[in-house]
């Protein structure tokens, strides 16, 4: 009868729960159920009329927690209730309350939340959307599947996607539909913390943007503007638990196409230099952490405007003097801020690794800086200090800092008096093994499943990243078991595990000692090579070069374990594109050096074990010969 599709069940009037009765007339598709007048919980009482559908559910007045209590009343609707989240539809509970009374505890479940999509014709892949179709008014809802025209062109606002109504799939033009705007999935969230930390830590944030002049307030005038979100965390540290939020623009909806998104941070051989020379010079290696970093990079030069978040809009906008969490420049214009500073203070930008930085004075050595985003690492005398470090802390907001002992971008560094160590050993107390049951364990050529290529991946890649910073012992392992991706078997998780094992059981170190002059130092390159061990006649390629002083001490500065990056046809091919790869790194290893120190030619010894090789670089023949 008259029912339209949408309504709470097909053998209804259109908007009556029954159609029998009179009870629940005019109730409108998305109403709270069939059974209620438009935005009333019950049609035969007064109690919650004027609820809109979609408001915190149907027994509600519009914006209120609770229409028998003033709590919550005149709250716009996906605004905070009862001083809950941004957005939040809770299930149950209240977010962050225990019984709904206020009284700090947990928050669970947060439900479909909806917010602007904000800038047409930048949605991107799987993201969820809704609106209403302007000829019936059907609420009409999807996933995006992907582009279906250029960003530029007339069909920019046309995508590929699935419909959640009939599971149709195709091409759809989003800009048709009214009220647009995006589905965040449901989220299962169990966070321990009351209201008011969170409504602390907000307002922290917005003030840490007001004391370094962000954004100056501007009336709404229809401008283009972004919208923001907030990230709540939780911290723990020495004094209990933090709570900490972060606003993040969505700089998504911003078209970036003509922008330099480009940051560099430091390479993991500039890190291992910048400890051997501390250690070899007996400069205590220190890092300074800087807070809020993104909000003290550079002007911004074009024009932003963003949504302020609900709890602090007042109908105008926020016109952006700098760049922000969540814009895709954001971390280029924090490090060209750094690197100005820097540069002010006569430190100069290695060329060779754009977030080395190098201090001399009358052409001596005597500081160096390692930058990873708003992570500084550093080492030098008292007058680098004073010069350059105190007057970086006068120009920026710093957090923590720390010397001698201390964790920086996961790794453990720790000065003795013979020289510093570096190590993931706590990392490496956190890996996991993939459960694997006894039955399977029984099947070791079978292919993994879905979820275990994802658990093996997973594992995978937190070996990889051991194995290219502090443990090049398993470097070759780690490589075998990342070309078996693809075809990878029980027999290869029962491998990962082992490795796993071993991993967590040898708490190994990269040691630096003190090396003597640098004037007679010089790099020692090591190559070998497998030939035609990997799949489709590939070949295992390793190297490791050392800074070695004349005493014989050394310094492991790189080293790498990968496939070749030609099919070659014999052990002396093979063997000489390693030697080749390892004197490009030693190559690149000596330039650093040599704008490091007053060296102008760094020698470089390169040593193999292939006896072929040996005999074809030292022994020459004339064509006839």
């Amino acid at each position: 009868k008259n029912v339209e599709p949408g309504s709470f069940d097909g053998s209804k009037e259109l908007g009556s729960f029954d159609g029998s009765s009179g009870f629940g007339k005019n109730v409108e598709p998305g109403s709270f159920d069939g059974s209620k007048e438009l935005g009333s919980f019950d049609g035969s009482s007064s109690f919650g009329k004027n609820v809109e559908p979609g408001s915190f559910d149907g027994s509600r007045e519009l914006g209120s927690f609770d229409s028998s209590r003033s709590l919550g009343k005149n709250v716009d609707l996906f605004e905070n209730r009862s001083r809950v989240d941004v957005g939040s539809k809770i299930s149950k509970l209240d977010l962050g309350t225990k019984d709904g009374n206020g009284t700090s505890g947990k928050y669970v479940k947060q439900q479909n939340d909806t917010t602007c999509a904000g800038k047409m014709g930048y949605w991107k892949k799987g993201q969820r959307f809704q609106g209403l179709d302007p000829v019936t008014g059907m609420l009409i809802s999807g996933k995006i599947l992907g582009r279906a025209g250029k960003v530029t062109g007339v069909n920019k606002d046309c995508y590929n996607v699935q419909l959640d109504n009939d599971g149709w799939t195709g091409w759809f033009n989003l800009a048709t539909l009214r009220e647009l705007s995006e589905v965040n999935e449901n989220i299962e969230m169990i966070i321990l913390f009351s209201n008011d930390a969170v409504s602390l830590a907000k307002n922290k944030e917005i003030q840490t943007w007001i004391d370094n002049k962000v954004f100056e307030v501007v009336p709404n005038e229809g401008q283009r503007a972004i919208s923001v979100r907030w990230i709540v965390t939780e911290k723990t540290k020495d004094n209990g638990l933090v709570i900490k939020a972060r606003l993040v623009a969505r700089g998504f909806e911003e078209d970036t196409t003509s922008l330099r998104k480009d940051s560099p941070t430091c390479s993991k051989e500039s890190v291992r230099l910048l400890v051997a020379f501390a250690s070899s010079k007996q400069w205590a290696c220190n890092t300074v952490d800087v807070k809020s970093a993104y909000l003290q990079g550079d002007k911004i030069e074009r024009e932003i405007f963003l949504k302020p978040p609900p709890e602090f809009n007042d109908g105008n906008l926020w016109k952006l003097k700098k760049t922000v969490y969540g814009l895709c420049d954001a971390a280029r214009a924090w490090y060209m801020r750094v690197k100005s500073a820097l540069n002010s203070l006569s430190v100069k930008m290695c060329s060779l690794d754009n977030s080395l930085f190098i201090w001399k004075r009358n052409g001596k050595l005597e500081g160096l800086i390692c930058i990873y985003v708003d992570d500084f690492l550093w080492a030098g005398n008292a007058t680098f200090k004073k010069c350059v470090i105190d007057e970086l802390q006068k120009q920026f907001l710093i957090g923590s800092s720390a010397s001698e002992s201390f964790t920086y971008v996961g790794l453990r560094i720790k000065s003795f008096s013979d020289g510093i160590t570096i190590d993931q050993t706590q990392y490496a107390s956190s890996l996991v093994p993939v459960t694997i049951s006894s039955a399977r364990n029984m099947q070791r050529e079978s292919q993994l499943s879905e979820s275990e290529k994802t658990a093996y991946r997973a594992l995978v890649g937190q070996l990889n990243w051991m194995a290219t910073h502090t443990r090049p012992d398993i470097a070759y392992d780690t490589c075998e078991l990342s070309v078996a991706f693809s075809k990878a078997t029980v027999t290869e998780l029962v491998r990962l595990n082992k490795l796993v094992k071993r991993v967590k059981n040898e708490s190994l170190q990269l040691f630096f000692p003190r090396l003597h002059s640098f004037e007679t130092c010089s790099l020692e390159c090591y190559t070998d090579a497998a030939f035609a061990n990997l799949p489709n006649g590939g070949s295992q390629g390793g190297l490791i070069i050392f800074l070695k002083d004349d005493s014989g001490k050394k310094c492991p500065i790189f080293w790498q374990s990968r496939r070749l990056k030609r099919v070659v046809n014999s052990t002396l091919a093979a063997e000489t594109m390693a030697l080749i790869e390892g004197a490009e790194a030693a190559v690149y290893m000596a330039g650093i050096i040599k704008q490091l120190t007053a060296v102008k030619d760094v020698k470089i010894r390169c040593l193999v074990d292939n006896k072929s090789l040996h005999e074809s670089l030292f022994v020459i023949k004339t064509s006839r010969e």
